[in-house]
């Protein structure tokens, strides 16, 4: 159901699903299959951004401060970006879990244990736990991060698929939605419409400006 109203969907709400489908098609994610289109204005207490997209059992989500603001083809690269993006943290979430906490779950414990058997009362103890909590705090930072990169990554792939320039103009016009953040930093786990813009500016110029 789009939150624009009861069923029939919105007419604009209905292109938006088709590309959203065409998109899953073209991408080859024929385990994704979008039924509706829903506008969120928030999730708990905390207000949704402007550039919010969801994939949830077949809902597209979008932020309701979006709404009516791009066209369907602007919204053509975000949903591609956003599907590349759900998809590929679905199948690295667990690789990201193993090759980052995993080892410094098990590598701490260890090396505190033999710290306190072989170097008791040495002064190299406080070094080493030092350095143990130095790089379980990177570890960790890292691990926080990784969905961050990964929408860096979705962006640079729906950008070679659909054209940067696209992207890059959609991301812009999503950015002005918020006054109060344009231009701002995104958190730890999510860029900002702004980040995500220099992000694409730093690659290479290999893509089809479209």
């Amino acid at each position: 159901m789009s939150a624009r109203g009861t069923i029939p969907m919105h007419p604009e709400d209905q292109k938006l699903l088709q590309i959203a489908r065409d998109l899953c098609r073209q991408l080859g994610y024929y385990n994704l299959n979008p039924d509706t289109i829903s506008w969120k204005e928030r999730m708990g207490i905390r207000r949704l951004p402007a550039d919010h997209f969801m994939i949830l059992r077949g809902e597209v989500q979008l932020s309701t401060r979006s709404m009516g603001q791009l066209t369907p083809d602007e919204w053509r690269p975000i949903i591609a970006s956003g599907l590349i993006y759900f998809q590929t943290l679905t199948r690295n979430f667990l690789v990201g879990m193993l090759t980052t906490m995993l080892p410094i779950a098990l590598l701490v414990p260890a090396i505190l244990l033999l710290s306190f058997r072989y170097l008791a009362g040495s002064v190299l103890t406080y070094p080493v736990i030092f350095a143990l909590i130095v790089v379980t705090f990177l570890a960790g930072k890292r691990f926080l991060m990784y969905p961050k990169r990964l929408w860096f990554k979705a962006d640079v792939e729906a950008a070679r698929i659909l054209g940067k320039e696209s992207l890059v103009e959609s991301l812009r016009k999503i950015d002005q939605l918020d006054p109060n953040r344009t231009g701002k930093r995104g958190s730890f786990a999510r860029p900002s419409p702004s980040e995500r813009v220099e992000n694409l500016a730093r690659t290479d110029k290999r893509f089809d400006t479209r």
